[in-house]
């Protein structure tokens, strides 16, 4: 049977939501025509490149999240890979290289972030920088006791987890802002080189218009630093978690904002708080707050899955490839990146529930 590879466009829309039942699930978030064209729309169609049988049944998908980003002295545009899947059935074929070639040949830089040890050599082989193959960091602060008992949800030791991350309660408490409102422009992360832009067009899009999850944002009163995060269900429990997405801004004010996500989690009872990122330069103000900085197998200490909670292998790896910029890229050092929750998709739903969570 032949196949046609090309880019989705608006009248594919339907064909990859039975798509996406047929690769997560029916209650994949990913059926959702709204939250579909939030996530991968284009202004002509979809940022995604289908493999598609005559009917036009689409059996292969890869796709991009396109947002701005500063490498060395430039601005481009970085395009990170998502939900590549073939069909069982249709797998075997050569598909899936099929379908990422056109977004690799397109993108100006283009990056890659959780993948198993297995891909990372097919990355390795074509050229990307996997970074010495270091993984994201967590920064996390245990907040309640019960956090403890979550453990053997994700196949963990509480004793071990105790150990790493002692009980560390706030005493202050402050309630969620009200305004939610963004900052006016683009902020500064000091002392990397390569980083997304948070211009205000990103931030509207990325934050503001998400269908899911819900976010919260703290600014600073000169509007020129912010931390933005969300509250998390631990289902099956009826505890919860608040997680850092992104932050960005001078160290000292966002040490400030980080004090107030502190209280607003002890206003919510969260069970911690927590933060991963990669490289940038608040370690040592997430160290000062008494939060423990967990590394490699490290981060799963505390779950990684969480609606509902579940095990899952730390596999946050990164790569980044450019054939227009193929020198900066390999001359970047891990201490030259700062990547957050918030770049590609590593934050975004999961279920049509989580739609319905936000609307309730």
């Amino acid at each position: 049977m032949s196949f046609e590879v090309r880019w989705a466009q608006e009248r594919d829309a339907e064909h990859l939501s039975a798509f996406f039942a047929k690769a997560y699930g029916a209650q994949s978030v990913l059926t959702d025509l709204g939250f579909l064209r939030w996530y991968l729309g284009s202004s002509d169609g979809f940022n995604s490149v289908i493999a598609v049988e005559r009917a036009g049944d689409v059996v292969a998908h890869y796709g991009a999240l396109r947002v701005p980003f500063r490498l060395a002295d430039a601005t481009v545009e970085l395009w990170w890979g998502v939900n590549a899947f073939t069909l069982p059935s249709h797998r075997g074929r050569g598909l899936g290289q099929e379908v990422v070639a056109p977004i690799m040949e397109r993108a100006e830089l283009f990056g890659v972030i959780g993948f198993s040890p297995q891909t990372a050599n097919f990355y390795e082989r074509e050229g990307f920088n996997l970074f010495s193959r270091r993984r994201f960091s967590r920064y996390a602060r245990v907040l309640r006791e019960e956090t403890f008992g979550l453990a053997p949800l994700y196949a963990e030791s509480s004793d071990r987890v105790r150990a790493r991350l002692p009980l560390r309660p706030w005493s202050t408490e402050e309630e969620l802002p009200r305004d939610g409102r963004l900052m006016r422009g683009t902020t500064d992360v000091p002392g990397v080189i390569a980083t997304t832009l948070r211009r205000q067009d990103y931030l509207q899009h990325r934050f503001s218009h998400a269908p899911a999850p819900r976010y919260q944002m703290f600014t600073s009163s000169s509007g020129d630093a912010f931390v933005c995060f969300r509250v998390a269900r631990l289902f099956p429990t009826g505890l919860s978690s608040l997680n850092v997405v992104d932050a960005s801004g001078s160290v000292e004010a966002v040490r400030e904002l980080l004090r107030r996500v502190l209280s607003a989690a002890a206003h919510l009872r969260c069970a911690y708080v927590d933060f991963v990122a990669w490289g940038g330069p608040y370690g040592d103000v997430m160290r000062d707050l008494q939060f423990e900085t967990l590394e490699e197998d490290e981060v799963g200490l505390l779950p990684l899955l969480t609606s509902p909670i579940a095990p899952r292998d730390n596999h946050e790896y990164l790569g980044l490839y450019s054939r227009a910029h193929h020198g900066a890229v390999h001359r970047l050092n891990s201490s030259d990146v700062y990547l957050t929750r918030a770049d590609s998709d590593r934050d975004r739903a999961a279920r049509l529930s989580d739609l319905a969570a936000v609307n309730a």
